[in-house]
């Protein structure tokens, strides 16, 4: 009797300080965990992306959800019927602020922001508050609610991702390019044109046009490869939204997918690699025009025409020496073979 006497005496308690500030639920400000700007006093946060929002205020211990409605009301105002977003649970921390990860849909044209609603338990009626506390929607703040506003991606995901990897593929290609077409010398083309393999002279004569335009085939390069890196990192920040992960995320797939793979590998098959891609290159050598061709026409004037790789006596026997071993195997190779062969 005495337990019953007890616990009679602890739930009146609990109900008379519930009733005794159930109507005082108010917010002073919210703090979302990140957003894309503050447009006319509204916090603008991306949309259909998850983002966690901590709000600060008064008796917050009585608030069980939070979601947002398409206009706003006096504080304490019902928005049971101006809803427009589900409902989000609102985690306590104590009274004074809690936290909530919501999710916003884009705005529709009839709509000019969100505005922040919350369930939280009221009392109908403070003499009778044992059988009229209820859960109810309301607005918790007055004229000056807070509101929010969603952009949308730059495009889909799945179109964002298409292009990321079309991206590091001629991120890599164009460093690649830069290291392989750039370290073609032009005495070494014409040799090869005229003394190569089939397939070598073939490529060479492919090439030998646009690497006579030195200083525009580099600065073609570079704007490009520069182009691509730059929407790279905007495209992976709109992707990830943070600016964190994405210089992160563009840093190390640039590095090992734009840098050292293309690079390692051009630097091997440079010539192949380029008359097989020559196309791309003059595609690029038209986009960049405008920018790249001046830059050349400066350069040309400044450090004068790029000259081929010519070789004094001195020079000449050098590289005989060096190339001695390959030629001696050479003339080994060759005796077997008898001139009606050729």
């Amino acid at each position: 009797m005495q337990l019953m006497l007890f616990l009679s005496f602890v739930i009146s308690w609990a109900l008379v300080n519930v009733a005794s500030g159930i109507n005082d639920v108010y917010i002073h400000g919210s703090l979302p965990e990140t957003y894309e700007a503050v447009n006319d006093g509204s916090i603008v946060l991306k949309s259909l992306t998850f983002t966690k929002i901590r709000l600060f205020g008064k008796s917050l211990d009585l608030v069980s959800h939070i979601a947002f409605a398409s206009r706003n009301a006096s504080q304490g105002s019902s928005c049971e019927d101006t809803r427009v977003t589900e409902s989000f649970p609102f985690v306590k921390q104590d009274e004074y602020f809690g936290d909530a990860n919501i999710k916003l849909r884009e705005l529709t044209k009839d709509e000019a922001a969100f505005f922040l609603c919350i369930r939280a338990w009221i009392i109908n009626d403070r003499i009778d508050y044992l059988s009229n506390i209820s859960l109810t929607w309301i607005y918790p703040f007055g004229p000056h609610n807070v509101s929010f506003k969603t952009t949308s991606s730059l495009m889909p995901i799945w179109l964002q991702v298409c292009l990321i990897i079309c991206l590091f593929c001629l991120s890599g290609l164009f460093s690649g390019l830069n290291l392989g077409l750039m370290a073609l010398d032009k005495t070494e083309l014409k040799i090869i044109e005229f003394a190569g393999s089939p397939s070598e002279r073939r490529y060479a004569k492919t090439i030998r046009p646009v690497r006579e335009k030195g200083n525009f085939l580099l600065c073609t390069l570079l704007l490009g490869n520069v182009l691509v890196n730059n929407s790279l990192t905007i495209l992976m920040d709109d992707l990830t939204g943070s600016g964190i992960y994405a210089v992160i995320g563009s840093t190390i797939g640039i590095t090992a997918l734009g840098e050292i793979m293309p690079q390692a590998v051009c630097s091997r098959y440079g010539l192949s690699i380029g008359a097989k891609t020559i196309w791309l290159t003059k595609i690029f050598m038209v986009i960049t025009f405008p920018i790249a061709f001046p830059v050349s026409y400066i350069l040309d004037k400044i450090l004068g025409e790029e000259l081929g790789q010519f070789y004094s006596r001195e020079k000449l026997g050098v590289l005989i020496r060096e190339q001695r071993e390959h030629i001696v195997s050479c003339n080994k190779f060759l005796r077997k073979y008898t001139a009606p062969y050729f």
